[in-house]
């Protein structure tokens, strides 16, 4: 912005917009017609508010035109002194009128409309009856009546007065318009009021020809202030991208600045930037992780580095997600564009990485892995989002009586822990599925080798008789035990390979040792014939040997 110079020295009421009215919703970007820029202000002047300049809060003045509404003062009131002698206090509140006058500057309080008739008594001689007429005017004079500072009276025409304030009346005939000025010297203190005093003569003509005149005391209360000082608007904004920022998709942010410099005449050099605070309030969108803020240059040949994040809520730099060459800035400089063929843009840019989740169903599992929680990752070539992440399968849960065979996505594709899952953006939270095979229960039959005596756990494999058969449905052997058909699958009674039987194989890998080793036992049926067989024949050759010696 070019030097301004001073606002006025002596000038009259201007009115000025009120600040609220001042705020835009957001400010605008130049929009380039032939080359001419309409607009492109991020700091403007504000106007004072009307507080703040000369103005009238009070006018004695009525709005009908009658005389009798004027508010008026009684300068002999012996309840507050007289105005033309020591020891008056002030006029009574309601009694006058109020005056707001920045210093160096003038105002005036007008009778609009003007002043056109008042009424007065008239006595119709020694015990005539009071009358009470209206007069129409016909002329009109105001002069001022003096000043008062605290309990000091300050006649008029004395000078400098009360020092705060001169006064002026006019009262042009035959309009009948009263005007009252106040021009601002110095700035009134605070503690002890200015009042400014005013008489005003009019005469009047009833309809019956009759004339009167009737006079009256008016005052005001005067406060002289110091010229407004020059103040400036700054906007900026924060755009979520696609989220929300206080439930909105666009957040206005503005801050109030003086000049940067002011000048002995009083001309003032307007801001040419001014710095705000990145706010601390986090925007929200689904299905993302907010970074940070980006000015507008971020991804058009700016400063790659800047990180806006409010000072509260900057994370560690050990978080930067653009690394070591990342920075986090909480001040967002705003540059004021006046005069420049382009604007900068006054927006500060939501950067979001979009999330994933692998997480997890222990179906029945003692425990649950915890969900894993990622971020694709962003190209800071395009400001896009990895299409593709990588994570690993957790550890296998325990479940009892049941064996873990893997973890199962969605798509029915089958990931032993520590394998690689992918993920996409397309579908970036997935759910792994435990898979479970029951083991059998060595306490129920079919869940172990054979016990008969001298018979072979596979017979059909004379080769490697203690192995495992190769095909699973031989009961109480292989991948599946358990679930074969058949009897004798007791595993218990599966001699162990340790115990020294040949080469670390089982005690059923030799035919003659599993036989050797087979004592009878009683009651076993098997055992009878041979013992009768054997008996029978002990008894013939005893008998055969008895008969020879006899015939001998």
């Amino acid at each position: 912005m070019a030097r301004i110079p001073p606002r006025f020295g002596a000038t009259t009421l201007t009115l000025a917009l009120l600040l609220a009215a001042a705020l835009p919703a957001a400010p605008a970007i130049a929009k380039m017609e032939d080359g001419e820029k309409e607009e492109c202000e991020n700091i403007v002047e504000l106007e004072p508010e009307d507080s703040e300049w000369s103005h009238v809060p009070a006018s004695i003045f009525p709005a009908d035109g009658n005389a009798d509404s004027i508010l008026r003062i009684n300068p002999n009131d012996s309840a507050d002194g007289s105005l033309d002698s020591p020891g008056n206090t002030y006029p009574r509140p309601g009694d006058y009128g109020e005056i707001v006058v920045v210093e160096d500057s003038e105002i005036s309080d007008e009778s609009i409309p003007a002043i056109t008739r008042f009424t007065k008594q008239n006595y119709g001689g020694l015990g005539g009856e009071a009358l009470t007429k209206t007069y129409r005017v016909t002329n009109v004079s105001a002069a001022p009546y003096g000043q008062s500072v605290g309990s000091t009276y300050y006649p008029a025409g004395s000078y400098p007065g009360s020092g705060y304030l001169f006064t002026r009346a006019s009262s042009p005939n035959p309009s009948g318009n009263i005007s009252f000025s106040f021009e601002g010297v110095k700035v009134t203190p605070d503690d002890m009021p200015v009042y400014a005093y005013f008489k005003i003569t009019l005469t009047g003509r009833a309809d019956d020809g009759d004339t009167a005149t009737t006079v009256m005391n008016v005052g005001y209360k005067v406060t002289v202030v110091p010229e407004p000082p020059y103040r400036y608007l700054a906007t900026m904004r924060y755009d979520a991208t696609g989220g929300t920022i206080d439930g909105q998709p666009t957040s206005v942010a503005t801050k109030v600045v003086g000049p940067d410099r002011v000048w002995v005449d009083g001309s003032v050099d307007p801001p040419t930037s001014v710095n705000f605070d990145v706010t601390d309030t986090i925007p929200v969108r689904e299905g993302y992780a907010f970074l940070f803020w980006r000015d507008a240059s971020f991804f058009a040949g700016g400063d790659r580095r800047a990180m806006y994040r409010g000072s509260a809520s900057t994370p560690s730099q050990d978080e930067s997600p653009l690394g070591e060459s990342g920075r986090y800035v909480n001040a967002f400089e705003l540059q004021d564009d006046e005069g420049d063929s382009t604007c900068s843009d006054p927006t500060l840019y939501a950067v979001w990485d979009k999330t994933c989740s692998l997480s997890y169903d222990a179906a029945g599992g003692a425990t649950t892995p915890e969900t894993k929680r990622s971020t694709f990752g962003i190209d800071w070539g395009t400001g896009r989002s990895h299409t593709e992440k990588d994570l690993v399968a957790a550890a296998a849960p325990v479940r009892e009586g049941y064996a873990f065979r893997g973890w199962r996505a969605t798509d029915g594709t089958v990931h032993q822990p520590g394998d690689t899952v992918t993920l996409t953006t397309d579908r970036p939270d997935e759910t792994l599925t435990a898979l479970w095979e029951a083991k059998p229960d060595t306490n129920e039959p079919g869940g172990g080798g054979t016990d008969e005596p001298g018979k072979p756990d596979e017979p059909d494999n004379p080769d490697n008789p203690g192995e495992p058969p190769a095909k699973p449905d031989n009961p109480g052997t292989g991948d599946n035990p358990g679930t074969g058909k058949g009897s004798g699958d007791d595993p218990s009674k599966v001699v162990d390979k340790s115990s020294g039987n040949g080469g670390g194989k089982s005690a059923s890998a030799s035919r003659p040792a599993r036989a050797k080793s087979a004592l009878p036992k009683t009651g076993d049926a098997t055992l009878v014939a041979p013992a009768l067989l054997g008996g029978s024949g002990v008894l013939a050759t005893i008998a055969a040997t008895a008969l020879r010696r006899r015939r001998s």
